[in-house]
């Protein structure tokens, strides 16, 4: 399992680097109004990685990843069934008294019926590829250390704390396991049933990738040895926590994009009960919890910042230049 996503982590790696590598000279440009040249910048940054770690501060993101993928992956499936679905029936009830009484994610779908939206909302929902990884590799290539460390502490709290502490403290399935794991509900069935009458009427490359994935991670539950992308949990929602996580660190870097990466996240909240991964409880839980990670590393953080900025002041040993160190909200 760590030697498959070892393989993954080395594509991924390139691919990220060659997209943080770009977005950061257009970054780089739209804040200079391009009268200097980004790329230089960019150049003369990743010399100065080169000098201060040999490179290492590339790579160790990404072999945190993978350390993080493989153990997140086995807790799923080696310890969390032992703790068993039972937070399944109060989650929905928390639903259904957020949302009036209705199940929110049949109630989008009865809305709207349209299977065009319905195949669009599983191709947003599944691209959770960026914020998983993309958020790693522009964290690798920041010169700002607080930033950099304070995005990657709250990484691996979302994994760690979230997706397996707490998941283990409330275990649950979803909704479009409810009826397999915990028994029968008129609302999720109805939910599922609408999604595959969606997705026959849609052309087989087109078709919604969500039920498969569902019926595949069933299928794995009860089998020998550990699969890649395996296992189930609810809430929080590690998927909807790495989305606001990645809004965050965005937000610092630019306004705009991090705006439009809050839509993003608030698209992979609905995305997440449209498609019967998730109750919506799970998502806000989830979120919340990257919001409470964050707080807690710029806590965390805080003294030494401060430490390095008076030091700079008075010309001090660290050598920092006065505002090299983000303000820490």
């Amino acid at each position: 399992l760590l030697l498959s996503y070892a393989r993954v982590a080395v594509v991924a790696f390139l691919v990220v680097t060659m997209f943080a590598l770009v977005g950061g000279v257009l970054l780089l440009g739209l804040r200079s109004g391009f009268r200097a040249s980004p790329l230089a910048h960019l150049t003369q940054g990743l010399k100065t990685i080169w000098a201060d770690s040999r490179g290492f501060s590339l790579l160790w993101p990404f072999l945190v990843l993978v350390l993080l993928l493989t153990s997140y992956n086995s807790f799923k499936q080696s310890v969390l069934p032992l703790a068993g679905f039972r937070f399944d029936p109060l989650l929905a009830q928390i639903d259904r008294i957020l949302f009036a009484g209705q199940d929110p994610g049949l109630w989008l779908l009865r809305l709207f019926d349209s299977a065009t939206l319905s195949a669009w909302v599983d191709t947003l929902y599944h691209a959770w590829f960026l914020p998983m990884v993309i958020g790693v590799g522009v964290a690798a290539l920041l010169r700002d250390p607080v930033l950099r460390a304070r995005y990657l502490f709250s990484y691996v709290g979302v994994w760690v704390l979230l997706g397996q502490f707490f998941a283990f403290l409330l275990p649950a399935a979803g909704p479009c396991y409810y009826t397999a794991l915990v028994g029968p509900d008129v609302g999720f069935e109805a939910l599922m049933a609408q999604l595959q009458q969606h997705n026959a009427l849609l052309a087989p490359e087109a078709q919604i990738h969500a039920l498969r994935y569902q019926a595949g991670l069933l299928e794995a539950l009860n089998a020998e040895g550990l699969q890649m992308g395996g296992g189930i949990s609810a809430i929080p929602s590690v998927h909807n926590a790495l989305a606001v996580l990645f809004a965050i660190g965005a937000w610092r870097l630019n306004r705009w994009i991090g705006a439009g990466l809050w839509a993003y996240a608030f698209l992979i909240w609905i995305g997440s009960f449209y498609l019967g991964w998730h109750y919506a409880i799970d998502g806000i839980a989830g979120g919340l919890g990257a919001v409470a990670l964050w707080f807690a590393s710029g806590w965390l953080f805080r003294a030494p910042a401060r430490v390095s900025q008076a030091q700079a002041a008075r010309g001090g040993s660290l050598g920092a230049k006065p505002g090299c160190v983000e303000p820490l909200a």
